[in-house]
Parts: structure tokens; C-alpha cells; sequence
């Protein structure tokens, strides 16, 4: 993606806390042909978005407002959701695998 005019970083790759993306940036993000990986999206707003089938691979939606909001089939995978409000979002068929964490026992070589 292309940097902003007279910036290091493209709109979604810009770490700016509460981005209010319009329904075209939205539409523009979905329909890329190359997928757009570690979108910043902290604490944006996003309610009622219209994010079906959005490739959101490890996109930072940390607080993010995404009440309503329509995420069926989108690919969450590794996407940092701490504190984002999904109030009556639509995450039918959406993809939400996170890294797999194992743990060791204090008292054990095990994993548990």
C-alpha cells in the first residue's frame, strides 16, 4: 500500500489512536487484492462498520468501537480484540484463531 502524501505509512499502517475510517476507505480495505496485514486500528470507530469477509490478520482493534458492526466471515486471525466493544456484532463464520499458548507447571517439567 502507498504511504500517505509526505508520510512513512499508508492510512491503515499509521498508528493514530481513533480512526474513524469512511465507508469507501472500508470498502477500498476489503477489496485489495494483495491482503493487508497489522492494520492499526486502536480505538477506532468502527460501529455498524461494514467488515464482511474483511482480512483483518493481526490488525491491532485493541478498544476499538465495533458495536454492530458486521463481521461475518471476516479473518480475525491474531487480531488484538483487548477491550474492543463487539456488542451485538455479527462475528457469524468470522475467523478468531489467536497464537496457541502452552503453560509449564511450577512444580513440573510438563507442558499443561
Amino acid at each position: 500500500m502507498d504511504a500517505l502524501p509526505g508520510e512513512e505509512y499508508c492510512y491503515w499502517h499509521k498508528e493514530v489512536d481513533g480512526k474513524t475510517p469512511t465507508e469507501e476507505q472500508l470498502q477500498d480495505l476489503k477489496e485489495k487484492e494483495e491482503k493487508v496485514r497489522d492494520v492499526y486500528l486502536e480505538k477506532a470507530e468502527l460501529s455498524q462498520a461494514n467488515l464482511q469477509k474483511a482480512w483483518l490478520m493481526d490488525a491491532n482493534l485493541q478498544e476499538a468501537h465495533l458495536e454492530m458492526a458486521n463481521l461475518k466471515g471476516a479473518y480475525l486471525v491474531e487480531a488484538n480484540l483487548k477491550g474492543a466493544n463487539l456488542g451485538r456484532a455479527n462475528l457469524q463464520e468470522a475467523k478468531l484463531l489467536g497464537p496457541v499458548q502452552t503453560f509449564v507447571s511450577p512444580d513440573s517439567d510438563r507442558l499443561l
